[in-house]
């Protein structure tokens, strides 16, 4: 049944629609609550995933470097190992007198790719 009084309907209506916002508005300030602890504890979990992931690279550069250290402590005794198995090489009976210098490396400018240090060489086995 509907009033034959606009003017009634027309005020059910206001009341209706003043009691519609009122509970909106509780709607939006319940929601915004909602939202901001929803943020704080999103927050919170990505602070707390930054630092742990800055603690766990920490341990991971750390472990890094020590097997890195280990590594070249090993290879270091390896080299150093061949090289004394190398010291104890006899020379050869075909060997250049050690009065004559040998060059010191292969990029050095009397290195023996330069054609001066071959010239040199032959010329002071000559002597």
């Amino acid at each position: 049944m509907m009033d034959v009084d606009p003017e009634t309907a027309r005020r059910n209506n206001m009341s209706k629609t003043k009691e519609s916002i009122s509970q909106l508005e509780d709607a939006l300030h319940i929601s915004t609550q909602d939202l901001k602890y929803t943020s704080a504890t999103i927050q919170a979990d990505l602070d707390r995933f930054q630092r742990q992931k800055v603690a766990d690279m920490r341990e991971m550069c750390i472990s890094m470097a020590r097997i890195h250290k280990e590594w070249c402590r090993k290879n270091l005794d390896a080299w150093e190992e061949a090289r004394a198995e190398i010291l104890k090489i006899q020379p050869h009976p075909n060997r250049q007198p050690e009065d004559i210098p040998l060059p010191t490396s292969p990029t050095s400018p009397n290195g023996p790719s330069s054609p001066s240090a071959k010239i040199i060489t032959a010329n002071e086995s000559k002597k």
